[in-house]
């Protein structure tokens, strides 16, 4: 018998992964809609952009999809290297949400922006301010 001990994430950390593969899922999926319809008249009309630039929204979607659910399964093993990505990856979608906030007149974004900035803000003070994990970090 192996006296190994696994590290356990804690609760929280294993509840931000999961929504976090959730999201990625959902990024994924929505890449993969908004690809599918870049040819249709009526959504292109919609959203008042090029077939191109359709098509590049939606590779980009597919590609932080992805990279939300590798980080997320990364963080559960406890890796520092994606604990420092996902802060970056949160400041940018701080970032993002501001500048749509700046950017798009709309009482939908706003309030969908506000919630994405709060959401980077607990998950970074989560990740980073709490004792618990920063012991499952080693930090």
């Amino acid at each position: 018998m192996s006296n190994t001990y696994v590290r356990r994430p804690p609760v929280l950390l294993s509840i931000i992964t999961i929504l976090m593969i959730i999201a990625g899922i959902l990024a994924i999926v929505g890449g993969i809609a908004v690809i599918a319809l870049r040819n249709n008249d009526d959504f292109v009309r919609e959203v008042n952009e090029s077939s191109g630039t359709i098509t590049s929204i939606g590779i980009g979607a597919i590609i932080s999809g992805l990279i939300s659910v590798v980080l997320a399964m990364a963080l559960r093993r406890g890796s520092r290297v994606a604990r420092a990505i996902v802060l970056i990856y949160e400041v940018l979608h701080i970032i993002g949400a501001i500048v749509a906030i700046i950017r798009l007149d709309h009482s939908t974004y706003l309030s969908a922006s506000i919630v994405s900035i709060l959401l980077a803000v607990i998950i970074i003070w989560y990740l980073y301010g709490t004792r618990g994990a920063r012991e499952f970090f080693g930090a």
